[in-house]
């Protein structure tokens, strides 16, 4: 979406150095997983390489991203494995013990756990699937029966037990045993709760709002539970030592408080009752590490409405200081983990974002802050970014168009966050939007961009060295204003799709997986589109178009059939001149709903709210300033609802979410 881009330029490119941890936009690195909905994450050296590597488990696409390390904390791009429908956490270790990392999975919709063994270059193969409970979520690992061997316990959401399968030394397990809890257990954590040296479990129960206790017995089996009330809604919860008494004390978001519960461990297998850590936002994962490396353990949550990860620092006595929020790249943060991703010793933070597709990479700088980026020159007026690691260093590096200077501007970054001077790809009069993937399947990324003078796109292939070949041309409908990039047919091939804003319509480009594009429809819509989004709005799994038609006031939505076809455009009211686009879930009832930055002399901006079918209903209008063209969303004032930014290039207006649909003016 161009003006989304417009956003990270400002973000990426210009962005003072030396501001603090609360700005808007916080340095990270975003790496698309190629795969619908994130949501889980698992940390391992699957290759042997000495580099970190990541799993991301995907919700409704089912299976895993493997993103393998090179080092310095950057990836290659990913690799799936088909592991099943929803997998949902993670466990990381040599279970068939051959010295190659293996990992299990849980798969809540099929009621199982997965054990996937590694062959030690990062690939992996079934070793086998085992029944569980009813809706499997969290994960724990651990000797519970005294054999020496790892066994894992599964906290069962839909059937409120914990099943416990015992490990034997060829990675195999028993069926499983399962022993009660209260309502919805949606995660489970192995500890130490007494001075017995046994393996005990704790589980946060979702419908409950409670934690249960399960003291281990030491042969495999556990004693009734005993239950602690925490907040509404638990999600997650980790264990450590937090008040410095040496004895383990228990953390649990809550999805529904606005506080984290914290319970102090006696050493005897009980808790006191729940402390409450004011996080003024609902909270979905915790984790914790020590990021200032003072020797206490810090907390870090996610809050999946807000887009962020946030972090309270230990003072070492049980008590944290105040709330440090990091703006993410996609929407609805899901799981988390904390590990050092590039070597340096300070704990980096790896996230999921659900709505986003794309995982962000958090680096911790020691003191319990992470880095910020700095200003570097483009071309003149920088109108689109795109970011990918184009040298194949392991480094991330930016593209810009500029419509001023008509060219490409490229940086090579060096891992640090530092970026090199431009090296600009001239000549294109008119170029605008860009967008980067593997058009041709040779693991180098390439340049997509629209060319609105010439009515064409252009197509660089990636040499891998951070130069491209000379562009291939397609051409388009008149004056080409956006681009997107996404698998419309399903044929695991890149497509493209095309805004065309004066002849007011959408090319849709069938990829051929070697870099060329064949022109398959054209589809009209409103009057001079200008900005085009890919997004299911209609709840199929399938990838629809929503385009912002200028001269129309309208908002086209194209239902997409799977095959690359999409049905006739329905076009919506959507105000005058709308000029940008953000889709987010405004009201809180789980379908996409629309904002539009609506231009002109009179500036305002529009609602419309999603039905969850692809059809939508104006909602209301909120008055800016004069000819904004820019617009995001994202819990801004960190109260866990929705906001909304409105820009024109030389202002911003904030409307504060209510969290039912509306916004403070």
């Amino acid at each position: 979406m161009k003006i989304f881009r417009l956003i990270l330029v400002c973000a990426l490119i210009s962005v003072p150095s030396g501001l603090s941890a609360q700005r808007l936009f916080e340095a990270r690195t975003d790496y698309p997983t190629g795969q619908v909905q994130p949501e889980s994450v698992a940390a391992g050296d699957f290759n042997s390489d000495g580099n970190v590597d990541l799993l991301v488990g995907h919700g409704y696409d089912g299976g895993v991203s493997i993103f393998m390390g090179r080092g310095e904390g950057w990836f290659d791009p990913p690799t799936f494995l088909d592991t099943g429908f929803f997998p949902d956490d993670f466990l990381v270790s040599d279970f068939n013990n051959d010295g190659d990392l293996d990992f299990a999975v849980t798969l809540s919709f099929d009621r199982l756990v997965g054990i996937w063994f590694g062959n030690g270059d990062g690939t992996f193969m079934l070793g086998g699937e085992y029944d569980t409970g009813v809706g499997p979520w969290g994960l724990a690992l651990g000797d519970f029966n005294g054999d020496g061997l790892e066994d894992i316990a599964t906290a069962n959401d839909a059937s409120h037990n914990v099943s416990i399968l015992i490990g034997n030394s060829s990675g195999s397990f028993s069926s499983s045993i399962n022993f009660p809890v209260e309502r919805s257990p949606f995660d489970i954590a192995a500890g130490y709760f007494n001075a017995d040296s046994i393996l005990d479990l704790v589980t946060a129960n979702k419908d409950s709002n409670s934690i249960s206790v399960l003291m281990g017995i030491g042969d495999g089996s556990f004693s009734g539970q005993i239950s602690y009330k925490v907040g509404n809604k638990p999600r997650s919860l980790v264990i450590g030592e937090f008040n410095g008494d040496g004895i383990t004390d228990v953390a649990v978001s809550n999805s529904g408080s606005t506080f984290i519960s914290l319970l102090f461990g006696n050493g005897d297998g009980t808790f006191n009752s729940a402390v409450q850590l004011e996080t003024g936002i609902n909270q979905w994962a915790v984790t914790t590490g020590d990021l200032d490396n003072d020797g206490d353990l810090d907390l870090i949550f996610s809050s999946r409405f807000s887009g962020g990860v946030h972090v309270h620092l230990s003072n070492g006595d049980g008590t944290f200081g105040e709330r440090t929020r990091y703006t993410l790249g996609g929407g609805e943060p899901r799981n988390l983990i904390s590990t050092d991703l590039n070597g340096d010793g300070n704990l980096d933070v790896v996230v999921p974002n659900g709505f986003g597709d794309s995982i962000s990479l958090l680096y911790g700088k020691g003191d319990g802050t992470f880095a910020v980026t700095g200003d570097y020159p483009t071309g003149n007026g920088p109108s689109s970014v795109a970011a990918g690691d184009f040298n194949k260093d392991s480094f991330i590096d930016i593209a810009t168009t500029n419509s001023t200077s008509d060219d490409i501007s490229i940086l090579m970054g060096n891992g640090l966050g530092v970026f090199g001077s431009a090296t600009n790809i001239a000549g294109f009069n008119g170029i605008r939007a860009i967008v980067t993937r593997d058009f041709n399947g040779d693991n180098l990324l390439d340049l997509a961009c629209a060319v609105r003078h010439t009515d064409e796109i252009l197509i660089f292939i990636g040499n891998g060295d951070g130069t491209f070949s000379d562009p291939t041309n397609f051409s388009t409908g008149d004056s080409p204003s956006d681009i997107i990039a996404e698998d419309l047919n399903g044929d695991n091939k890149l497509d493209l799709a095309v805004s065309n804003a004066l002849s007011d319509d959408i090319s849709i480009f069938m990829g051929n997986g070697d870099g060329s594009f064949i022109l398959t429809d054209t589809h009209s819509v409103g009057s001079v589109p200008v900005v085009l989004i890919s997004k299911d709005v209609s709840g199929d799994n399938i990838f629809d178009l929503i385009v912002a038609n200028a001269l129309s006031n309208t908002v086209s939505i194209l239902i997409g059939n799977g095959d690359g076809t999409f049905e006739p455009a329905i076009n919506y009211n959507a105000g005058q001149d709308p000029r940008g686009l953000t889709l987010n879930h405004f009201d809180g009832d789980g379908f996409l709903d629309i904002a539009v930055a609506n231009g002109g002399v009179d500036g305002y901006m529009t609602i419309l709210k999603g039905n969850g079918d692809g059809s939508f209903i104006k909602e209301s209008t909120y008055k800016s300033g004069n000819a904004v063209s820019s617009i995001t969303s994202g819990d801004f004032d960190l109260d866990g609802i929705v906001d909304i930014v409105v820009g024109n290039g030389e202002s911003i207006w904030l409307y504060t979410g209510i969290g039912d649909g509306s916004f403070n003016s």
